[in-house]
C-alpha cells in the first residue's frame, strides 16, 4: 500500500473518530479522583462523574458508578489516580490548623471536634461553628514551665480563642484572624490578657507556611509587646511530616525567641509530635534537655 494512500485514510479516520483528537473550543479535562468517607466511617475512592450541591457521582473500582448523598457525606478529598487504585496513600494531615503551641490559618470545617495536648498540662478542645469560624477553649492543670524564682511548676490557666479564615487562590492561601483570651497560670486573677491576632498559610494541609502576628494587651507592666510566630510542615513520607515553630516577642523584634524542629506522625485521626526546642534569651542561646511533646486527636 502507497503512503500517498495510506495517510489520507489515517487522517480522516482520525478526523471522523470522536475521542482521538480533540474538538475545536473544547479542552480535554483531567479526571479527578476523590477520597470520600461516609459519616458512618466507610471509606469509598474513586473517579468522580458528576457532582451538585447534593449529590455525587462516582465511579468506584468492581463497584461502577455510585451516586452518593452528599448529607451523608463527612469528608470529600482530591487524591491522585494511583492512590484510587490502592498503590498509594498517605494519611490526611490530621493536625493541620494546629502546630505545636500555636496554630496555623486553615481551621477547623464545620461540625469538627479536635482535641490538643501540649506537654501533658495543656488540653486544648476546638470545635468547628462553621467552615470558617473556629472557638477553641483550653485549660492549663499545671505548667510545663517552672517559675524561674521559685521552681514552682504553675497553673492553672485557661485561654479561650475565636478564629476566622478565609480561602483564597483555590485553597492554596488561607488568611484570618482573631482574638485570644487568656488567665495566665498562678496570677490569682481570672482574666490576664487579650491578644488580637491575624495569621496566613501558604500551602496546603501537607506542606505549608504559617505566620501569625498578636498584640498583647492587659500586661501588669503595661506593655503592649508584639507576638510573632513562624510555622512550617512538610511531607517526607506516608505517615510523617517535618514540623517547626518559632516564636518572637517583646517590645521589639528578636527580644525573646523560640525555636523548634521535630517530627510529627500522623494517622487517620491521630497525630503525634515530638520536637527538639531552642531559643535565646537575651543572655544566650540555649538548647532545653527536655523535647517538646504534643497529641492530637479528631472526632
Amino acid at each position: 500500500m502507497r503512503l500517498t494512500t495510506t495517510l489520507p485514510t489515517i487522517l480522516l479516520m482520525l478526523g471522523l473518530y470522536p475521542g482521538a483528537m480533540a474538538q475545536p473550543g473544547r479542552l480535554a479535562l483531567p479526571a479527578t479522583y476523590l477520597r470520600v468517607e461516609f459519616k458512618e466511617g466507610t471509606v469509598l475512592s474513586g473517579c468522580r462523574l458528576a457532582m451538585t450541591e447534593t449529590l455525587l457521582t462516582l465511579n468506584v473500582d468492581r463497584r461502577g458508578k455510585l451516586n452518593i448523598p452528599l448529607d451523608e457525606v463527612r469528608e470529600i478529598r482530591e487524591i491522585t489516580r494511583r492512590q484510587a487504585a490502592g498503590k498509594e496513600f498517605w494519611h490526611a494531615h490530621t493536625a493541620a490548623n494546629q502546630n505545636q503551641a500555636g496554630f496555623t490559618a486553615l481551621g477547623l470545617r464545620k461540625g469538627e471536634v479536635q482535641y490538643h495536648n501540649f506537654m501533658l498540662g495543656f488540653n486544648q478542645v476546638g470545635v468547628g461553628i462553621t467552615d470558617r469560624l473556629t472557638i477553641t477553649a483550653a485549660l492549663e492543670l499545671f505548667s510545663p514551665i517552672i517559675d524561674n524564682f521559685n521552681g514552682i511548676p504553675g497553673g492553672p490557666g485557661f485561654m479561650v480563642r475565636t478564629q476566622y479564615t478565609h480561602p483564597f487562590s483555590n485553597k492554596k492561601f488561607h488568611a484570618g484572624g482573631g482574638v485570644l483570651f487568656m488567665g495566665v497560670p498562678r496570677s490569682g486573677k481570672p482574666f490576664d490578657v487579650a491578644a488580637p491576632y491575624l495569621s496566613a498559610s501558604f500551602g496546603n494541609s501537607n506542606n505549608n507556611v504559617s505566620l501569625s502576628a498578636g498584640w498583647a494587651f492587659g500586661k501588669e507592666d503595661g506593655g503592649t509587646p508584639l507576638i510573632y510566630s513562624v510555622s512550617g510542615n512538610l511531607r517526607i513520607s506516608r505517615a510523617v511530616i517535618l514540623t517547626s515553630e518559632n516564636w518572637a516577642w517583646g517590645d521589639f523584634w528578636g527580644n525573646t525567641l523560640l525555636h523548634t524542629l521535630g517530627f510529627r506522625f500522623t494517622g487517620r485521626r491521630a497525630a503525634f509530635t515530638i520536637a527538639a526546642v531552642g531559643g535565646d534569651d537575651g543572655w544566650g542561646y540555649f538548647v532545653a534537655p527536655l523535647p517538646v511533646g504534643t497529641l492530637t486527636l479528631n472526632f
